[in-house]
């Protein structure tokens, strides 16, 4: 099927990086302010940590965006979501990619176009759409996916008896109204590609440089299969078009896969490139009880309900260098039982924390509270570490980036004088535990990144992938 002209998506190669200007949100200009004062800040808390807020699929979820008022609504992995992410403050944006027919990286969540996307963008919202089918990323073209395919629309859960179903609008057309139409194609309803994604990020930087603040970092996950072996390309192609301060630096990439052979193609073309390992594993049970319906939790190492509940530790061991166990570990995400706290401070091993609070909007400040008090802990154990070393970070990750400021606002009040350093930088995470393990077939220490399950089956499932 042609596309009139309307519907194409204009040469990107010709777009000048813009001049900086201070376009900075109140929340950029405080973390200037922070950064600046970082140093003398440190010697004035016992516990001198950076908080680091990064955006999920850009501005947040798909369900996310549903809660928001309609006009700040921005598609998942949209480049409007990530540029929305930007303006609101956040330093690190956690995306995935997939390869297409034509060796092409998007930037997308899943590899079926019709989880997230509707297929014939020539359709209008008040009209039903056809029972989804699967039309996979890995078996079109690129051109194929960004002309074909609207991610502004998606698929709803209200289906019909005649086949078909109600679509979800994400943009609910009052933002096409607002831009140019050819902008609003590219922003809201095209799946980007990896090189779009770099060209919005280096647009970003430039603007970042102007008011003193770090460049954005990107938590990348590799899905599918070959994808690692794609990303030096992309990235040494959209550098051979940029002036150097304008490049994308391997520093600031953190590539997280699933897949070990996915990453070892990069480390392969990049040894120096920032890796982590992604290993399923059950930190939790969960089943309900079939007489209240009540929700039983299992704690690390537990057996109950005659469900095997296979542990921190026990995982450890089954990794590769299995012999170190907890020696080779210095970060854990999200949740930290005492078992792993005494074992740091018995070892002085240094470690870094990070939490992703639960529930959509991160609203609750005082989900992080356990997590805080871990980490004084930790402060207490370790503190003359990192009077020698890098200080150690918290990573918090939200899917609303525009709550951002009052997030940073409970942090200050709850904390006091003894309040958390707050100097962005990266974040990855996202429910999950992880922590870092030397892996022979790496050279340095790579972050090993476990994700909670909730079943056998699931565990299984995931394994046979790595």
């Amino acid at each position: 099927m042609k596309f009139p002209k309307l519907f194409r998506r204009k040469s990107r190669k010709e777009k000048p990086v813009p001049q900086a200007e201070n376009t900075a949100s109140p929340l950029v200009e405080e973390a200037k302010e922070e950064i600046s004062n970082t140093d003398e800040q440190v010697k004035q808390t016992s516990s001198p940590l950076r908080i680091i807020y990064s955006g999920h699929r850009g501005s947040g979820a798909n369900e996310v965006q549903y809660e928001l008022p309609e006009d700040e609504r921005t598609p998942e992995n949209s480049l409007a979501s990530f540029k929305k992410a930007f303006k609101d403050g956040v330093e690190c944006i956690e995306f995935d990619v997939y390869k297409t027919k034509d060796n092409v990286l998007m930037v997308t969540h899943s590899n079926d176009l019709a989880e997230n996307a509707t297929f014939n963008r020539y359709l209008s919202k008040d009209e039903m759409y056809p029972n989804p089918e699967e039309h996979l990323i890995s078996e079109k073209t690129a051109h194929e996916i960004q002309t074909q395919f609207n991610i502004a629309h998606i698929p709803s859960e209200k289906y019909h008896e005649d086949g078909t179903y109600e679509c979800v609008d994400l943009d609910t057309g009052e933002n096409a109204k607002k831009k140019d139409f050819d902008d609003y194609l590219n922003n809201y309803t095209i799946i980007p590609t990896f090189q779009d994604l770099l060209l919005a990020t280096s647009e970003e930087n430039a603007k970042r440089k102007a008011n003193g603040l770090p460049n954005i970092k990107l938590n990348m996950e590799l899905k599918g299969q070959g994808a690692g072996k794609l990303t030096d390309d992309h990235i040494q192609t959209f550098n051979s078009t940029q002036s150097d301060e304008n490049k994308i630096d391997y520093k600031d990439i953190y590539f997280l896969s699933f897949n070990q052979q996915e990453l070892f193609d990069v480390a392969q073309q990049q040894p120096d490139a920032n890796i982590i390992l992604a290993v399923p594993t059950i930190h939790t049970y969960v089943e309900a009880d079939k007489e209240t319906f009540r929700i039983i939790d299992c704690n690390l190492n537990v057996k109950e309900l005659d469900k095997q509940v296979l542990g921190f530790n026990e995982k450890l061991k089954e990794i590769p260098d299995r012999g170190r166990g907890l020696d080779g570990v210095d970060m854990v995400l999200w949740d930290i039982g005492d078992e792993v706290l005494d074992y740091y401070g018995k070892h002085q091993i240094p470690i870094n924390i990070a939490v992703s609070p639960y529930g959509k909007t991160n609203l609750e400040h005082e989900y992080l509270q356990p997590s805080l008090e871990n980490i004084k802990k930790i402060a207490e154990i370790q503190g003359s570490y990192y009077e020698k070393e890098e200080k150690p970070f918290i990573f918090v990750k939200t899917d609303v980036p525009s709550e951002l400021q009052r997030i940073v606002e409970q942090g200050k009040q709850s904390e006091g004088k003894e309040k958390i350093v707050s100097a962005k930088e990266y974040s990855i995470g996202n429910n999950k535990k992880a922590t870092e393990q030397k892996i022979p077939m790496f050279e340095k220490p790579r972050i090993l990144y476990t994700e909670r399950v909730q079943s056998e089956n699931e565990l299984d499932s995931r394994q046979n992938s790595i």
